[in-house]
């Protein structure tokens, strides 16, 4: 039979051991909702791409002789500039763009 302190010391370093292994293993584990990579925004990159947008004509609307159209969720008027090109003419279900571009509102469900 092993005396009391050789028991005591040998649950003592089971109880550490356990503890240690169990500290361990949690350190190795990640969380699998945790991004892989953290980007950091940088503001000449989304300034630079601000002007690469996209143009999405969301709306035309005629107020008498005067028409109105929302591009990109802002609302504009014939001659405006939107992202350095003017808005040259407005027509019942396109824009047409100084640089030749036409926007198309809803181009499938106006064609007949």
């Amino acid at each position: 039979m092993l005396p009391i302190k050789a028991v005591l010391l040998l649950g003592m370093t089971l109880v550490l051991g356990t503890v240690l292994s169990g500290v361990a293993v949690s350190q190795t584990l990640r969380d699998p909702t945790r991004p892989a990579v953290v980007f950091k925004a940088d503001k000449e990159a989304l300034a630079k791409n601000t002007g690469d947008a996209r143009l999405v004509l969301n709306s035309i609307t005629w107020n008498g002789k005067q028409a109105f159209v929302v591009i990109n969720n802002k609302i504009y008027h014939r001659g405006d500039s939107v992202q350095g090109v003017r808005i040259s003419q407005i027509r019942r279900d396109q824009v047409i763009l100084g640089d030749g571009r036409k926007l198309l509102l809803f181009s499938s469900v106006t064609e007949k």
